[in-house]
């Protein structure tokens, strides 16, 4: 006699997921921290010649080394993407070489004290005493952009898909075009936990565009650009959703990191 009576907990457990209390923001940010440890260790490692897979072990050893699992599964986090031709989106590294000129670009993240970590970080190989190319410069700045904006308009009430559209429409402003993802995803016990989703309103995400933004929610922010000759550009950041908008927990790095490689 109860079963038409039956009620959906999903946005029960929506709210506990999403709303982060003080002790699991503290664990997120340590783990982002260490993360973020991992990403300038790797850094210091580069060398011309060097492949995305290589790459790719080297991000495994750092999580070996401190006793932590990736954030997804292994054989794609890290997703590693060198120069114009590596494949876009979560998949396996491949055997494309650090070459000067070309773009690095990594999307990594671990689970630490039960709580995961997701970044992405891009960094440009210069060609001896040369500045990176006006393109790659004009991109990085343009996802610089769209991050600060997003996070800017993160206030409480606000819907998922109405962040991903300022983020969207502002980098088609620009000239480049839309990114064919979502703008983020909530962080926390799991790399994509809770309910919702900063996205747009596309059939494949169903209501969680329609999902407001919470306070104590953590979210990613990874808008990306794809440029032909030059490969992936995107950074992914991770912010704690506060009453003024979005305080970021990760780095940021707001300007373009060029490397002088041997």
């Amino acid at each position: 006699p109860y079963a038409g009576k039956l009620v959906s907990a999903a946005p029960l457990l929506f709210q506990l997921r999403n709303i982060k209390l003080p002790e699991e923001r503290q664990r997120i940010v340590r783990t982002i921290e260490e993360t973020e440890g991992m990403f300038d260790r790797v850094r210091s490692r580069l060398r011309l010649g060097v492949t995305a897979r290589e790459i790719a072990a080297m991000f495994h050893e750092e999580a070996a080394r401190a006793g932590a699992r990736t954030a997804w599964p292994i054989h794609h986090c890290p997703t590693v993407t060198v120069g114009a031709r590596a494949p876009i989106g979560h998949v396996g590294p491949g055997e494309e070489p650090v070459t000067e000129g070309c773009v690095v670009h990594m999307d990594f993240g671990i689970t630490r004290d039960g709580y995961c970590s997701d970044l992405q970080r891009l960094w440009y190989v210069g060609r001896g005493r040369e500045d990176a190319p006006e393109p790659v410069r004009r991109a990085y700045a343009a996802v610089v952009e769209a991050i600060d904006q997003a996070a800017r308009a993160l206030i409480p009430g606000t819907m998922g898909w109405q962040i991903d559209q300022l983020a969207r429409d502002r980098l088609r402003e620009l000239g480049y075009t839309e990114y064919a993802h979502a703008l983020g995803h909530h962080l926390g016990r799991a790399v994509h936990d809770g309910g919702g989703v900063l996205g747009p309103r596309w059939e494949r995400y169903g209501e969680e565009p329609y999902e407001p933004v919470r306070l104590g929610a953590v979210y990613t922010l990874e808008p990306s650009i794809h440029l032909p000759e030059h490969g992936l550009v995107s950074l992914e950041e991770d912010v704690v959703v506060e009453e003024k908008g979005g305080v970021f927990l990760s780095r940021f790095p707001r300007e373009l990191p060029v490397l002088r490689l041997a």
